[in-house]
């Protein structure tokens, strides 16, 4: 009977022993967990601030155009061949250019 309360303690010491580092290794997969959802919002945080960049390189391309064309107009409009060479930008494309680089750098500080 002593032998037999012997092999059980001994049993029992293992299996603490085991359930004491499966408990760690749950722990330290709990830490591994919490710091993968706090990369994951990182990620988050930085693919809003692209986002918000393509917009704005987005916007900035379309006035560029709205420019050229603009500047095509004028040049095919323009009376003389003396007349200025300068190109005629609408102040609405300029407005959009400069408010475009503000935003551009409140994202990117």
């Amino acid at each position: 009977m002593a032998v037999d309360l012997q092999n059980t303690v001994a049993s029992l010491l293992i299996k603490d022993k085991i359930a004491r580092d499966t408990g760690s290794r749950a722990e330290d997969g709990g830490s591994a967990v919490e710091k993968n959802i706090e990369a994951m919002k990182l990620i988050d945080k930085s693919s809003e601030q692209i986002a918000e960049v393509i917009g704005v390189i987005s916007k900035i391309a379309a006035q560029t155009q709205l420019e050229r064309q603009a500047v095509r107009r004028a040049h095919d409009r323009r009376p003389s061949p003396k007349a200025s060479n300068r190109p005629v930008v609408p102040n609405s494309a300029r407005t959009a250019r400069r408010s475009g680089h503000k935003r551009a750098s409140r994202v990117w500080g």
